[in-house]
């Protein structure tokens, strides 16, 4: 990250996560349109924080885009126990063998395991939320080849439904990790 005079150049990544965690998961099941505008890339830039500038908004309505056809086929994700603590929500999960396991950075859909579709979470006002991996701890093989393990995760502060209230099982899907977008 660039300075100038105290002043930063372009956004770390943190602001990616920070702006994603903001979005309101209700405009995203109800397709409204994205909260940022998207502008014409430039043919030139003069500086690389030009070049991340141009590009930070695509990458966000990537990310949007992602995260709204998800929610047609939410069922798809995978069951995990979700806990509270004293630092935020622990998702216990189990990886079948051959799938990759979340890692820092990672976005998720997190929702209640009824919930089969984006019409089935708003029909029934169920629990929906953006997550993003803080950490993950204490991966272990299993006799069968498949992984357990945990993850602090930071929730959207606009989830649909509330946030997991009690502790339970939910279903996580995996969209996108935010490491691999590092020009913003």
């Amino acid at each position: 990250m660039a300075l100038l005079a105290g002043k930063m150049l372009h956004k770390p990544k943190q602001y990616l996560v920070e702006e994603v965690l903001s979005w309101s998961v209700h405009d995203i099941l109800i397709q409204k349109p994205p909260p940022f505008m998207v502008e014409t890339i430039p043919t030139e830039f003069k500086t690389g924080v030009d070049y991340s500038k141009a590009f930070h908004n695509l990458i966000l309505l990537e990310i949007w885009h992602n995260i709204c056809s998800a929610m047609d086929d939410i069922s798809s994700g995978m069951d995990v126990e979700v806990s509270e603590n004293r630092s935020g929500f622990i998702i216990k999960l189990h990886v079948a063998k051959g799938k990759d396991c979340p890692n820092k950075g990672d976005i998720m859909l997190l929702s209640s395991r009824e919930s089969k579709s984006r019409d089935q979470i708003l029909k029934d006002d169920g629990l929906c939320t953006i997550v993003v991996v803080e950490n993950t701890t204490l991966w272990y093989e299993r006799s069968d080849n498949s992984k357990r393990g945990w993850m602090s995760v930071s929730l959207s502060k606009l989830p649909h439904g509330g946030n997991p209230s009690q502790e339970g099982l939910y279903q996580v899907m995996h969209l996108k990790n935010l490491s691999t977008c590092k020009c913003c």
